[in-house]
């Protein structure tokens, strides 16, 4: 697998403690395989953002690659993946991560980790990071009443259905799309 980014394609790197909220673990996993392991609680534990050589060093991303060309190399990276026999593939991929996989599956903190991604006061947090960040208006100010219907906001509600949905998404990221059907992802 290739992670590329352009040369000039801003920065990387992981805000979740900075507004507050821990990783569940299995985006610590996916982390744990994916970074230096030199620099592994450094990219965790630090607000810091990288830009592309540095995220590199640090094992975030795989290359980096001039804009122009950036989209020509990721497609090109894909077709190689894709010739690969399918269920090899699969295979290969899961027993890649495993370990990490098995990690996971210990998660003794998944109910508090949903309970602090889904608090008010967690919400407020990142919508002032998106706002001081992308420099954009805060996306609404709570009502006072966590009762209100309009706090939340629409995008944001049904937030343990959002932490379920993207630990899916990233369990399938470790073993791959489909890996009964062993399609590469």
């Amino acid at each position: 697998m290739r992670r590329l980014i352009a040369q000039d394609g801003g920065r990387i790197g992981l805000t979740e403690l900075l507004v507050g909220v821990p990783f569940p673990s299995i985006a610590m996993e996916i982390m744990r395989c994916a970074t230096a392991p030199l620099y592994f609680s450094d990219v965790i534990l630090s607000p810091a953002s990288y830009v592309p050589a540095e995220a590199m060093e640090r094992g975030l991303i795989d290359d980096v690659v001039d804009a122009g060309i950036l989209f020509d190399r990721a497609l090109e990276r894909a077709h190689a993946l894709a010739a690969f026999p399918p269920a090899a593939f699969a295979v290969t991929k899961r027993e890649i991560r495993q370990a990490a996989l098995e990690r996971a599956k210990l998660d003794a903190s998944r109910a508090e980790i949903e309970q602090i991604w889904t608090a008010p006061d967690t919400l407020n947090r990142i919508r002032d990071y998106v706002a001081r960040t992308l420099g954009k208006k805060a996306v609404s100010e709570p009502p006072t009443s966590r009762d209100s219907a309009d706090w939340p906001p629409p995008h944001t509600r049904s937030g343990a259905r959002r932490v379920a949905a993207t630990t899916k998404v990233a369990q399938d990221a470790l073993v791959g799309s489909d890996p009964a059907a062993g399609a590469p992802s």
